[in-house]
């Protein structure tokens, strides 16, 4: 099989953000006969995609999280202001603050979660410049 580089970049890009492990990918490297240099420049962007994916995949748990907290908040806010009314009939308590902000974190929680993939930074401790003193 006879492939442009950027086709076969391209291909290992959409394989990672398919979620299929690297052994496989790097089997199928393995069919376009490339050279070993060539292959192990591929094998190490393949390992970034992975990376990039499965950072966007922690991302949206976290989103996912973040919008069923709203849920909750927005479900115990209206059930107070449901119980408060069928409790004493024609006074009850509105529970808007509750309802507000749960619907303002379940639509937050609902963007975050619907973005689309980006560039992640890894987190973790950086590297101090033999400059830093302080």
């Amino acid at each position: 099989m006879k492939m442009e580089r950027s086709e076969i970049e391209a291909r290992c890009r959409e394989l990672a953000y398919q979620g299929v492990e690297y052994e496989q990918i790097r089997r199928e490297l393995e069919q376009y006969q490339l050279p070993a240099e060539e292959r192990r420049v591929l094998l190490e962007k393949t390992d970034g995609f992975i990376v990039q994916h499965q950072l966007h995949e922690q991302y949206r748990a976290r989103a996912l999280g973040q919008l069923l907290l709203g849920a909750v908040v927005l479900l115990t806010g209206l059930v107070i202001t449901v119980g408060s009314y069928l409790m004493q009939g024609s006074r009850y308590v509105f529970a808007w603050g509750a309802i507000l902000a749960g619907a303002w974190v379940m639509k937050e929680g609902y963007k975050k979660y619907m973005a689309p993939m980006r560039d992640y930074e890894a987190r973790g401790q950086k590297k101090k410049s033999r400059f830093h003193r302080f």
